[in-house]
């Protein structure tokens, strides 16, 4: 599903006509071209996005522009908007990336940012990226992301971000570099030149020389402070006086934005300035939704706002969408507490905006006006259930973080939001606290009359017991969960339904059912067509290849595996482990021990993604069977450690006779090099004879290992490892295991 992101965030602010135009800064940043970041670091107020957009339309190259808010702290998100703001100016760049967002679990933030580096690095056309409101964000998460993304950067990118305060980034390496330029508060002070300029040219006051001079000095060249005293000048009696009392600092500022701005404005503004507040970005039309107003008032309202230089910023050049100036949003909004103490008002604005969000399918906006106020039952209709987890992963943080403050008192009289936070924390990988929260959506659901809902919702809970069921190859617990939830289950909701199918057949899978298993597979293919989700499509076509690896397809299974790793983009998703881990044994089978190390260790990278996953001590035992094969028996040991205790630690117990055998082969090798050792070497065998592979079977056949355990150690199909014997008893010229021994010791194999 596509990610619901809102495109104002992108529009590059555009300059009003009459602006003051600023040379000696606009000069800095042009000659900031040559490194990789530009900070420009100033309080509120003092002309960063301003500047930073003049300079943006009239530099000449693309420009990528980003307006960040505190949502934007959560990694994914944050990654979405970057990518969606240069594919602005770029068109299809990132594609990969955002691909891999859509998905239920998406790549670390690294591997997104790798990726959207490599793209980048593809072109050499000059591109100017910009991060407006950056310290909204308060992340060291993000912090640190940018600080990998900026040391990556290609040259011809340059990275300009406008923020109050200094982020944490590795600024004293980068200035040694010369790769970072900073412009600073006492930079963006207007000097007498220029404070002229705004005050008689952009707000036509026609104020004498000393007057000017003197506001100058009160405001300290601070651009909002001009402002609000040029506004409070056009209707003052009194210009030297005012001048005289006026300082320019917050509080003085705060009483002025209501006494001098809003209070002296139409009754009709008033009201328009009031209730839009709420608003954190306003177009004509949601305007018109808010305020239940004849269509075409609100981009007429808007316009005015903007053509009276009263805070509002233009967001895009066609004028559709506009902001208020910080300082001015946030006290028009305690305004509007101040009048309407009991909330009634607020509370039918945010409901009007999340209607009109909804009806545009920007569920997060939605979602957050609801929460605004309070309003569970909105809040709950638009993220409720288990599929709002697996149509998109940006949405959740804030949800997560709501439903983490909510009481639980709150969650048990709405079981959906008992299971809608189960499924975001499975999602996001918080594995430990799913079954609590399923424990408790269930004791919620008890607790409510039986109806359709009712029976939906515990048959999401089933589907998500039987996804847990599989870390621990519980099958008897798989298989009864998923038919519970195929029994519950809305047919309409094809999402859970074909979650559980896949389920149910993975039960079939496991319990060597594998006749059951494709047919349940097939049933998968053959809907694929009518499922909203992908994910289980992916993960039926790795279990098909698993089922071909079993029966000794390998061509079969290497091609499915294939495809998976196809159908997991690039940067991957998780789900691409198994199939790297799959490619990598069929590698070692045939001996391509280079091909399968490479797959195991991208396997291990993506299996090291998830909090808990039974697909990383599996790699391991391949990783230590290869170092095992290239003679670094240390190596192979610690590995094998290592998957024995992450094993235990997890309860993957099914794994441990595995990682116990290889232990075993491991110490049995080591024993027969240095029994070899002792002795005085025979005469050098023929070794064109057997393959590498054929002659550790021999090997192994010689310890008396049955070709079942022979297939464990070595992680082969039981035909395969027959296969293998067969061309052994060919080659020595013997009909049985105790001739093929005999020969082979003649001939100094053994």
């Amino acid at each position: 599903m596509p990610l619901p992101l809102l495109a104002t965030k992108l529009y590059l602010p555009q300059p009003r006509p009459n602006a003051v135009v600023r040379p000696r800064l606009l000069a800095r940043l042009d000659a900031a071209r040559a490194g990789k970041l530009t900070l420009v670091v100033a309080p509120a107020g003092a002309g960063k996005t301003t500047l930073v957009s003049a300079w943006a339309v009239a530099c000449g190259r693309p420009v990528a522009w980003l307006a960040l808010d505190a949502a934007d702290a959560d990694p994914v998100r944050f990654v979405a908007y970057l990518v969606a703001a240069i594919q602005r100016v770029v068109s299809g760049m990132g594609s990969g990336v955002l691909a891999a967002l859509e998905r239920p679990q998406p790549p670390v933030t690294e591997a997104l940012l790798s990726a959207l580096i490599n793209d980048l690095t593809q072109g050499d056309t000059p591109l100017v990226l910009v991060l407006d409101d950056y310290h909204v964000l308060g992340s060291a998460a993000i912090d640190a992301a940018l600080a990998f993304f900026v040391e990556y950067l290609p040259h011809h990118v340059q990275l300009v971000i406008a923020t109050r305060e200094l982020p944490q980034l590795p600024r004293a390496r980068w200035r040694a570099r010369n790769q970072l330029a900073e412009v600073h508060a006492v930079d963006l002070r207007f000097d007498q030149a220029e404070t002229n300029a705004f005050l008689n040219r952009t707000m036509e006051l026609g104020l004498a020389p000393n007057a000017v001079a003197a506001l100058a000095a009160r405001t300290e060249g601070w651009v909002a402070g001009l402002q609000l005293a040029a506004l409070s000048l056009q209707r003052h009696d009194d210009p030297v006086g005012f001048i005289a009392s006026f300082t320019g600092n917050n509080q003085v500022v705060a009483a002025y934005l209501i006494e001098e701005v809003w209070q002296k404005q139409p009754v009709n503004v008033q009201a328009f300035l009031q209730q839009t507040a709420i608003l954190d970005r306003m177009s004509g039309a949601l305007c018109d939704a808010l305020l239940d107003a004849p269509a075409g008032t609100g981009q007429t309202m808007l316009e005015y706002l903007e053509h009276a230089n009263l805070f509002v910023v233009a967001l895009d050049e066609q004028r559709h969408w506009y902001r208020y100036h910080q300082l001015f949003g946030e006290a028009l909004q305690t305004r509007l507490r101040q009048l309407d103490s009991a909330g009634e008002l607020r509370t039918t604005l945010h409901a009007r905006a999340s209607d009109w969000y909804a009806a545009q399918d920007l569920v997060e906006e939605a979602f957050r006006h609801a929460v605004a106020v309070g309003d569970l039952d909105r809040a709950t209709q638009l993220v409720g259930g288990a599929t709002i987890a697996l149509r998109t992963r940006t949405v959740l943080g804030p949800i997560l973080a709501w439903l983490d403050g909510l009481p639980v008192a709150v969650l048990d009289a709405r079981p959906m939001l008992h299971v809608t936070y189960a499924s975001a924390l499975l999602t996001v990988g918080r594995i430990s606290a799913v079954a609590p929260a399923l424990d408790a959506a269930e004791c919620a659901i008890a607790r409510m009359p039986d109806d359709a809902i009712m029976a939906d919702l515990l048959g999401q809970v089933a589907a998500m017991r039987a996804t847990m069921a599989i870390m621990q190859h519980d099958v008897a617990t798989i298989r009864d969960q998923s038919r519970r939830a195929l029994a519950l289950l809305h047919a309409d909701n094809h999402e859970l339904r074909t979650a559980a199918t896949w389920t149910l057949g993975y039960a079939h899978q496991l319990a060597g059912e594998r006749q059951p298993a494709r047919a349940a597979y097939a049933r998968l293919l053959a809907n694929h067509d009518q499922q909203h989700n992908s994910l289980y499509y992916v993960a039926t076509i790795s279990s098909i290849a698993q089922l071909d690896e079993a029966d000794a397809q390998l061509h079969l299974a290497a091609a499915g595996y294939q495809r998976v790793l196809v159908l997991a983009g690039d940067p991957p998703h998780v789900i691409a482990c198994e199939a790297h881990l799959g490619l990598a044994r069929i590698a070692y089978q045939h001996d391509d021990l280079a091909a399968a190390q490479q797959h195991a260790e991208t396997c291990l990278r993506l299996a090291r993604q998830i909090e808990r996953i039974e697909t990383y001590p599996a790699c391991l035992v391949v990783l230590a069977n290869l170092a095992r094969r290239s003679g670094d028996y240390n190596e192979a040991a610690a590995l094998l450690a290592q998957a024995a205790d992450y094993a235990a630690h997890h309860g993957f117990s099914f794994h441990l006779p595995v990682i116990a055998a290889a232990q075993l082969l491991l110490a049995q090798t080591q024993a027969a090099i240095a029994a070899d050792a002792a002795v005085v070497a025979p005469v050098a065998p023929d070794t064109g004879l057997l393959s590498a592979r054929e002659h550790e079977i021999l090997q192994l056949i010689a310890q008396g290992l049955s070709n079942q355990q022979i297939g464990a150690q070595l992680f082969l199909a039981l035909d395969t490892v027959k296969g293998h014997n067969r061309r052994i008893f060919a080659k020595l010229d013997a009909r049985n295991r105790t001739t093929a021994l005999a020969r082979a010791r003649e001939l100094g194999l053994l």
